[in-house]
């Protein structure tokens, strides 16, 4: 092995020795690291808060359907018979007086809303059943009977506000929500008619309304709670596909700063340091290209492990709501197009690359991604975000094989369609800009490609080779070598 020449030893910057010698080297050194983690954490805390804070602000796209089965009744008063309506005069007042303008409220039939329930396209349903208007009559004219006289209550009609769970996290709590207004909206719009007839029939059989039936037709109609299609298959949580998606893309993003970091320690592009170890492998010749291509390799290998791992674990804690094998298919689709990705972001742009990644792939992506808060209760702006992130597409890919009757059409075939799309894009980004820089010459030898003169001066500080200002002598400093310089490069 031929020692190294001493002229090849590399430049060294040493520390400084005086107060204003070691400030101004602090600064020199950190200035923009400093800069670069505080405008992240910027982005980050604008993102997270932006979309976390006060969903409720944006309920006015939560789509929610009505249903009206209701077939209206007749009551005969001394006055002439009295049409009722109930289902018209409620939905009426929401939709006209705009009770509930945090919502998209769609008057649809039962099938539609069932079918839209269970894709996850409805939050949930209000039902007027046909026999509700009939009930109220039936209410009116035992109210005006002996029941009535004796103090007796009848029962009142029901609507029922299904929600879906299926839909999102938030479903429940936005169908609670409406049940309470519908509470105090419902007796105002029709419990003073109901009331009033109710009187009229009493007063001409000769009988006076008890207190308690006169309650019971001020607020004739209950609201009930109920829950469509409860998640099963081990999952009772809607938010599953999105910790199942955020594994898959923190496989791929997370999986290709590792891969590309050992890779290149491993062909002496980078030092490789283990504990209070450091070694640098003899360079390698081998092209931008051809080391994208490798990385990318690795990628191909460890997807589908790491997806039948993933769908493995969550058989073994009893999650079977999902088909094995295209759970796996579909993870390393979306572990390959993340990692596709993140590898070729680092070809083009080196190590910032990694916080371009961080930034796509995580800070954008998690906000947007629709598996905690659903797209309809986010900015506008997080929505467009959202539909061409992998994380969403991962979410919307999971909770259609997890909880709806037709994954393909309801949100799997949209999802591959996202993640292909980042898979051949990273190929044509990866290639063009490596072959690129190969061309040009452009090697990855250390200092093999100088930086621009203002680049590397904000890089490297005036202190570079040898302190010379602010108090510090040079002939105090103790110049260190390390031993032998040299490791044989492959040129």
């Amino acid at each position: 092995m031929t020692e190294a020449p001493l002229n090849d030893e590399p430049k060294r910057q040493h520390p400084a020795n005086s107060v204003a010698g070691i400030l101004r080297q602090f600064f020199q050194h950190s200035l923009g690291a400093m800069l670069a983690v505080i405008a992240l954490f910027a982005v980050i805390s604008f993102m997270y808060f932006e979309g976390m804070a006060n969903p409720q602000a944006h309920l006015n796209h939560v789509p929610i359907a009505i249903v009206d089965e209701d077939q209206g009744a007749t009551v005969s008063t001394p006055v002439g018979d009295q049409r009722l309506d109930v289902a018209d005069q409620v939905i009426g007042g929401i939709l006209d007086q705009n009770n509930f303008a945090e919502v998209d409220l769609r008057v649809v039939d039962r099938n539609t809303a069932e079918s839209g329930m269970a894709k996850g396209e409805f939050f949930g349903a209000v039902v007027f059943p046909a026999e509700l208007s009939q009930n109220i009559a039936d209410l009116v004219t035992q109210t005006a009977g002996n029941d009535g006289a004796e103090g007796n209550a009848p029962p009142r009609a029901q609507i029922t506000v299904l929600n879906a769970p299926r839909a999102s996290v938030p479903a429940p709590q936005v169908m609670a929500t409406l049940a309470g207004k519908l509470n105090e909206s419902v007796p105002k719009q029709v419990g003073a008619q109901v009331l009033d007839n109710g009187r009229t029939l009493a007063e001409a059989a000769q009988h006076e309304v008890s207190p308690a039936a006169a309650a019971a037709l001020a607020d004739p109609v209950s609201i009930e709670q109920q829950v469509f299609q409860p998640l099963d298959g081990g999952v009772t949580n809607a938010s599953f596909p999105l910790f199942f998606a955020l594994v898959l893309v923190l496989a791929g993003f997370t999986g290709a700063m590792v891969v590309s970091q050992m890779l290149d320690s491993r062909l002496g592009f980078a030092i490789l340091d283990i504990g209070p170890y450091s070694h640098l492998a003899p360079l390698a010749t081998h092209s931008r290209t051809r080391v994208l291509v490798r990385k990318w390799a690795v990628t191909l290998i460890i997807a589908p492990l790491i997806s039948i791992i993933a769908a493995g674990i969550s058989r073994g804690i009893g999650v079977t709501a999902f088909p094995f094998w295209q759970m796996v298919l579909f993870s390393t689709v979306c572990i390959a197009a993340v990692g596709f990705a993140s590898h070729a972001v680092i070809a083009a742009a080196g190590n910032p690359g990694m916080l371009i990644n961080l930034l796509v792939f995580v800070v954008f992506g998690i906000p947007t991604s629709s598996g905690a808060i659903p797209a309809e209760m986010l900015p506008r702006w997080f929505d467009t975000i959202g539909q061409v992130e992998p994380i969403n597409a991962g979410v919307r890919g999971i909770r259609a094989m997890l909880f709806t009757p037709d994954a393909w059409n309801d949100g799997l075939g949209h999802a591959y369609g996202v993640l292909f799309a980042w898979f051949v894009g990273a190929i044509v980004l990866g290639l063009a800009v490596t072959k690129y820089y190969d061309r040009r010459g452009f090697t990855r030898e250390p200092n093999g490609t100088p930086l621009p003169p203002a680049l590397a001066k904000a890089l490297e500080g005036e202190d570079a080779d040898t302190p010379k200002s602010q108090g510090d002598d040079p002939r105090e400093l103790e110049h260190v070598t390390s031993g032998s310089v040299g490791h044989e490069r492959q040129r």
